[in-house]
C-alpha cells in the first residue's frame, strides 16, 4: 500500500474530512477534542523542505457578532509563515488585531477560504486528538477557574476548602492520577518559580503569579504552541527580566517535540533576546514583518521607555513651601501603625501613611512587596482595615460608617477589577456604570459621550465588552472611574494593555482635568508612565514602608 501523504490541518467554518488517497487507505477519525473551525486536509508532500508551523496565505479572519448571522471580518487579506526554527512575537497597538491573530489560532475565528490556514507541523498532534496550540491571556477564563463564579472581594476573606481550587488542583485537573503526575507538576512549578504556592488557593494568587501558573498548565498539557497576551503586564522589571529568560529556556530547539512560545506585544514591551522574527500589526493589518534586527532598525521608538509621557523616572519632588502647606490640608486617608497578616504570615508592617486632600502618590514597590493590599485597606475589600487604625475621609473605620457610600467617593482602577468585570454590556455602558445614581438620563448620556470623546474612544460604542481588547476594556473601566469626578482616584496599574499613543493621551487628560482638591494614589512599576502631577512617593518593600519622598 501506497504510504499516506501528508497531512494539512486547516481552518474552517464547516469542519470537513477531504481525501487524496488511495480507497484501501482508511485514515483516522478527526478527534473530537478539535475546536469547532478546525477541520483536516490530506494532499500529496510536493517538496522535502520542513513543514511550517503557521501557514496563512490571503485569508480574510471575521467574528461572529451575537444577533447576527453574517461574521464581521476583524482581519483582510492576511498573509503570515511562521517556520520550526522561528521564534516569533507580535507587536501592534490596542485594537491593532493581536489578541485576535492568537485566538485565530486556537480555533475562535471563522476562516474564508478555509484552506486559507494551516499548520502542516502539527499534523500529527491534532489527528491523535490533541489541542496543539494554548492561549494565556489577561481575559481568559476557563472551566478549571472562573472569576465570574467569584467576586472581587472573595480573595481577602476565608474561603471554603470545599470549593476552593488550589494551585496543584489547577495544575493537575485531567491529568493522568498518580506519583508521576504529581512529580511532573512538581518539576514544571519549579521551574516557573511557583512550587512554594501550590497549596496556595488560585483565587488569592497575584497578577503574576496566576500568569505564571497559566503558563505551566499549558505546557502540563502538552501544548507545542503556547500563545501569550502581554505577559509581561504587572511585572516588575526583575520578574520581566525573569519571565522572560524563562519563556527563552522553555523554546529550546534541542527538545523533543519543541515548545514554541510566541508574544503578543505592545510597541514599548521588552523584547526578549531570544525572539527571532517580528509581526507588526496595526488597525487589523501587517504594517511590517522580519527578523530581529530589521524590526530594531524601523522602529527606534518602541525601544525608548522614557518617552511614553515625555517624564523621566527621576525622583518626585515636592518644595518646601507645598509641603508646609499641605499640612493644613484634611486628611482623605490617615494609616497608624497599619499590619496585616495571613496565617502567621506578615504581609504589612507597622505602616504609617497620610494622605492629604489634593496629594498626587506614586505608591511603588516590587510584586509582593504589600501595594495592592494596602490599598485594599482604603477600599474597604480587605475585612482587616476593620482591625486597624485606619481613617477615609476623615471618618475612623469601623464607626458606623457606610462602606458603599465611601466607595461612590472612589474611582478605583486595578486588575483585579478587570479580572472580575463580566458584564455583558455595550461600551458606553461600561462608562456610564460610574456615573452617581439618580443622575437624569439625558444629562447622563451627554457625559458619557463627552469622556469617551475626550478619550479618543467613540469607535467602540454599540461594541460589547467581551469583544473588545484587554487595552479598549482597561481605557473604558478608566473612563468608569473618572465620570463622577471622585474625590479620591486609585489607579493601580493603570496603563496595563495600553500603548504609549493612549498612555500619553490618558496622562494629559490628567493634568489638564484633575481637580485641586482631587486626590491621586497612582501605583506603577514604570515611573516613566507616570502623570506630570505626581509629585509624592512611598515605597513599601516586604511589606514595609521603607522611602516616603
Amino acid at each position: 500500500m501506497p504510504a499516506p501523504s501528508a497531512l494539512r490541518l486547516r481552518l474552517s467554518s464547516c469542519p470537513t474530512l477531504l481525501f487524496a488517497l488511495p480507497r484501501s487507505h482508511v485514515p483516522p477519525p478527526v478527534p473530537s477534542s478539535l475546536p469547532r473551525f478546525f477541520s483536516t486536509t490530506h494532499s500529496a508532500a510536493t517538496s522535502s523542505t520542513a513543514e511550517p508551523l503557521i501557514s496563512i496565505a490571503s485569508a480574510t479572519i471575521s467574528r461572529q457578532v451575537p444577533g447576527s448571522g453574517v461574521p464581521r471580518p476583524i482581519f483582510r487579506d492576511l498573509d503570515w509563515r511562521v517556520e520550526e526554527h522561528q521564534r516569533w512575537a507580535v507587536v501592534g497597538p490596542v485594537g491593532s488585531g493581536k489578541s485576535s491573530l492568537g485566538e485565530l489560532l486556537v480555533g475562535r475565528h471563522h476562516v474564508s477560504p478555509p484552506e486559507s490556514v494551516a499548520f502542516p507541523a502539527l499534523e500529527e498532534e491534532v489527528m491523535g486528538g490533541s489541542q496543539p496550540f494554548r492561549l494565556v491571556s489577561f481575559k481568559e477564563d476557563s472551566g478549571l477557574f472562573s472569576y465570574s463564579k467569584h467576586y472581587y472581594q472573595e480573595r481577602y476573606h476565608w474561603t471554603d476548602a470545599w470549593t476552593d481550587v488550589s494551585l496543584r488542583s489547577f495544575l493537575e485537573a485531567g491529568l493522568p492520577e498518580g506519583a508521576g503526575t504529581q512529580n511532573r507538576v512538581e518539576q514544571v512549578a519549579k521551574r516557573m518559580g511557583i512550587a512554594g504556592l501550590l497549596a496556595m488557593s488560585f483565587l488569592k494568587m497575584s497578577n503574576g503569579q496566576v500568569r505564571r501558573a497559566r503558563i505551566a498548565r499549558a505546557v502540563l498539557v502538552g501544548a507545542r504552541v503556547v500563545v501569550l497576551d502581554e505577559p509581561f503586564m504587572g511585572l516588575d522589571p526583575p520578574n520581566r527580566l525573569d519571565v522572560s529568560s524563562l519563556l527563552g529556556s522553555l523554546t529550546d530547539p534541542s527538545a523533543s517535540p519543541p515548545l514554541h512560545v510566541l508574544l503578543l506585544l505592545r510597541p514599548q514591551d521588552p523584547l526578549p533576546e531570544w525572539i527571532t522574527h517580528v509581526l507588526v500589526l496595526d488597525a487589523m493589518r501587517v504594517a511590517w514583518r522580519g527578523e530581529r534586527a530589521g524590526y530594531v532598525a524601523a522602529f527606534p521608538e518602541n525601544h525608548q521607555d522614557a518617552a511614553v509621557t515625555g517624564r523621566d523616572a527621576s525622583p518626585v519632588s515636592i518644595s518646601r513651601a507645598r509641603r508646609e502647606s499641605r499640612e493644613q490640608l484634611p486628611d482623605v486617608v490617615k494609616m497608624e501603625n497599619v499590619r496585616v497578616s495571613y496565617s502567621g504570615v506578615p504581609i504589612l508592617r507597622d505602616v504609617d501613611w497620610s494622605v492629604k486632600r489634593g496629594d498626587r502618590w506614586a505608591l511603588v514597590g516590587a510584586n509582593g512587596s504589600g501595594k495592592s493590599t494596602l490599598l485594599s485597606l482604603i477600599t474597604g475589600d480587605n475585612p482587616q482595615s476593620y482591625a486597624n487604625r485606619i481613617s477615609l475621609f476623615g471618618v475612623p473605620r469601623g464607626s458606623g460608617e457606610s462602606i458603599w457610600e465611601i466607595k461612590t467617593r472612589i474611582g478605583l482602577v486595578s486588575p483585579e477589577v478587570h479580572f472580575y468585570f463580566h458584564e455583558p454590556m455595550p461600551a458606553e455602558r461600561v462608562v456610564a456604570m460610574g456615573l452617581p445614581a439618580g443622575t437624569p438620563k439625558e444629562e447622563g448620556e451627554e457625559r458619557v459621550q463627552r469622556i469617551m470623546r475626550e478619550f479618543e474612544q467613540e469607535h467602540v460604542k454599540g461594541r460589547m465588552w467581551a469583544h473588545l481588547s484587554v487595552g479598549e476594556q482597561r481605557v473604558l473601566l478608566l473612563m468608569r472611574s473618572l465620570i463622577s469626578d471622585p474625590e479620591l482616584i486609585i489607579w493601580d496599574e493603570p496603563f496595563q494593555g495600553l500603548d504609549p499613543s493612549l498612555v500619553s493621551l490618558v496622562n494629559k487628560w490628567i493634568e489638564r482635568h484633575l481637580r485641586e482638591d482631587q486626590t491621586l494614589i497612582f501605583v506603577t512599576h514604570s515611573e516613566e508612565e507616570m502623570p506630570a502631577v505626581v509629585d509624592r512617593r512611598l515605597r513599601l518593600d516586604q511589606g514595609m514602608v521603607v522611602e516616603v519622598v
